[in-house]
């Protein structure tokens, strides 16, 4: 797509390509000093669309039905599983860490913890 900074009337592919963004969504206007402005219009469709889609995930519906989020806005995460186990050698001693899954968290979100840590949390 090319510059819109600057319109000349002799250009005329410029032209058309402002006339095709028009047509998808956008509002364009010259200003004072000679640039292109443009601003996008949203039609309601689409944010009705939108808000449909917030409900279709399940993590987030679960969030919303249990009122875990205490007055400070923080909440205790549960683990669900141990995904993975390493041992770091140091040394003079190893450190065992494992990667913990956490409720309303996906897979991807998951951490590594230290094996101490876990045990002096969740005994």
């Amino acid at each position: 797509m090319g510059s819109l900074a600057c319109l000349n009337v002799t250009k005329k592919p410029l032209a058309k390509e402002i006339q095709t963004l028009e047509s998808k969504f956008m509002q364009l206007g010259i200003s004072k000093k000679g640039g292109v402005l443009a601003s996008i219009k949203v039609k309601a469709t689409f944010i009705e669309e939108i808000k449909a889609k917030q409900f279709k995930d399940e993590t987030l519906n679960e969030l919303r039905k249990k009122r875990v989020i205490d007055k400070d806005l923080q909440y205790e995460e549960e683990p669900i599983a141990i995904l993975d186990c390493d041992v770091s050698k140091l040394r003079t001693k190893e450190i065992k860490s494992m990667k913990v899954q956490w409720k309303h968290c996906p897979v991807e979100e998951a951490t590594w913890e230290t094996e101490k840590d876990m045990r002096d949390k969740y005994p």
